[in-house]
């Protein structure tokens, strides 16, 4: 639904708070994002998330940091969904890579389940 909306709009951050949702808001009013609700899938936390161009996501996650809005986890739409984004620094920032979308689980954990 959020890609029908915002189809520009390819990044989704979950936000720790509703304070922090409030706050990002204020604080990156005027740039192309949307806070929306935070998809049942990915995280329940406070129900609030951030929508913002993947392109921009280095840019708005140094204005958040300096702005104090904790953020969860970092998100970009696939065709499969939302797929969750592992963060590296670099002397020229942070940049976002994609990570695998399955949780690998230790075999013991497994085989408990099966048990």
């Amino acid at each position: 639904m959020l890609a029908k909306l915002y189809p520009k709009l390819d990044c989704l951050v979950t936000l720790v708070s509703v304070h922090d949702a409030l706050l990002a808001e204020r604080e990156l009013g005027k740039k192309n994002i949307r806070i929306v609700p935070t998809p049942q899938e990915l995280d329940l936390s406070c129900g609030q998330s951030l929508l913002c161009a993947l392109a921009e996501a280095a840019e708005l996650r140094a204005l958040l940091e300096r702005a104090g809005v904790r953020c969860g986890l970092w998100h970009q739409r696939s065709e499969e969904g939302w797929v969750k984004l592992e963060e590296e620094s670099t002397k020229e920032g942070t940049v976002h890579r994609v990570t695998e979308v399955t949780e690998k689980r230790p075999e013991k954990a497994r085989a408990f389940e099966q048990e």
